[in-house]
């Protein structure tokens, strides 16, 4: 074979690779999708169920905790056995973790004195005037009576389990599918469905979009934090110090 033979037979393999490559990442930008559908929609039906259709019957604490299990399983469950690549959540110390605390501790505090000072305006009277609706779903899904127990693993469990999915997961797989500013838009909007639910059912209409909005706003912070520092410690302290607030706020309305 001479010399020209092999400049074709190599430029051969090279497009013959390049063709694999292109397939295998269609095949896994496919699998990302076909995962991601799911895990986008289903905490909104759950909380459907649980909040609108299960009402008060003895059933709706059930479909909660089903909620939060899929919530809990399903990122290993797609990417161990679909996607076939590790969730991108790191644990354990990281470079820059005091400065991701510290930002994330700043922008915690800064999402939470806007929402406790948006109590001391019209919209904090619209709040109050729900207390009653509140008081009573507290009550329906079985936690008013412990209702500080809740509230802190709620802020601190909660808060870490969304941050494993929401950023971790969802926005983690949306990244390598989509821009990286729709990747911080649809993930921020998937992950502000079940809360619209929530807001709309404790809140007369307008107020509930504009607060289920509003958690659109602090999804796209936080996935924007997540990339900012590699890890998803600056963004959990930020949701948290917000759970918190809003869990104290929540106490002053329902125990009073």
């Amino acid at each position: 074979m001479g010399l020209g033979g092999v400049l074709t037979l190599v430029v051969k393999i090279r497009s013959d690779l390049d063709v694999l490559s292109s397939s295998l990442r269609s095949d896994l930008q496919g699998k990302r999708l076909v995962v991601l559908a799911p895990a986008m929609v289903l905490p909104f039906l759950g909380a459907l169920v649980y909040f609108i259709l299960a009402g008060d019957h003895p059933a709706a604490p059930v479909f909660y905790g089903i909620t939060k299990m899929f919530t809990l399983v399903w990122p290993a469950i797609a990417l161990g056995f679909v996607v076939r690549q590790p969730i991108s959540f790191r644990f354990g110390v990281q470079v820059g973790m005091g400065r991701s605390l510290f930002e994330g501790t700043l922008v915690g505090l800064i999402l939470g004195g806007i929402i406790g000072f948006s109590m001391s305006t019209p919209l904090g009277s619209l709040v109050e005037d729900s207390a009653g609706a509140i008081r009573q779903k507290a009550t329906d899904l079985g936690f008013i009576s412990s209702f500080w127990t809740f509230a802190l693993v709620l802020s601190f469990g909660h808060s870490l389990l969304e941050e494993y999915y929401w950023r971790g997961f969802v926005f983690g797989q949306l990244r390598h599918v989509v821009p990286l500013f729709m990747a911080h838009l649809l993930a921020g909007v998937a992950f502000a469905l079940h809360h619209l639910i929530v807001c709309t059912q404790y809140f007369p209409l307008g107020l509930g979009l504009f607060t289920g909005s509003a958690v659109v706003i602090g999804g796209m912070v936080w996935s924007w934090l997540y990339v900012r520092h590699g890890h998803f410690y600056g963004a959990w302290v930020s949701h948290l110090i917000v759970d918190l607030i809003l869990m104290t706020i929540g106490a002053q309305l329902i125990l009073e």
